[in-house]
């Protein structure tokens, strides 16, 4: 049995994967000395906590409008969690690209998983589109890592 029984379950775990993820760009942000990859990383801070809100947007729909789907068996926060302590203050900016690759695969494969166990379609939808940016986020973030690896050779 997973750890997350219910829609709002799922909602309010992806809600806390987003603030993570916005709180570690920022981290990251603030690292960077190089203008431009500073606001990369406050671009992504923005996407994040836009995700955030239409997560947020869900669970007020689903406590408000939208029917309880029952329980969900089979999902589980396990493996795409980032444990905290990967996250060192000491950590290269190759490094912190590698984890923020991680971080933005684990969230795009826990909302396409998601996004077919819901039998909301509107729900599924919107997990579906967050899978999208998270992709999106994933391919940018593999460029800046290209870049910043052929830099270092």
């Amino acid at each position: 049995m997973g750890d997350m029984e219910t829609v709002g379950d799922v909602l309010e775990f992806a809600i806390g994967r987003e603030a993570e993820a916005a709180e570690f760009y920022m981290a990251m942000a603030g690292r960077m000395t190089d203008h431009t990859m500073q606001t990369f990383f406050e671009g992504l801070v923005t996407q994040e906590l836009e995700h955030k809100s239409k997560l947020e947007l869900e669970v007020m729909k689903e406590g408000i409008v939208a029917k309880t789907v029952g329980t969900l068996p089979e999902v589980s926060s396990e493996g795409f969690v980032v444990d905290p302590d990967t996250v060192a203050e000491q950590m290269d900016y190759t490094e912190a690209l590698g984890l923020a690759i991680k971080k933005e695969k684990r969230s795009f494969r826990l909302y396409a998983r998601l996004s077919g166990l819901v039998t909301e379609e509107e729900m599924s939808e919107t997990l579906l589109s967050l899978a999208e940016e998270e992709a999106r986020h994933m391919a940018a973030l593999e460029e800046q890592y290209k870049h910043a690896v052929m830099e270092q050779e």
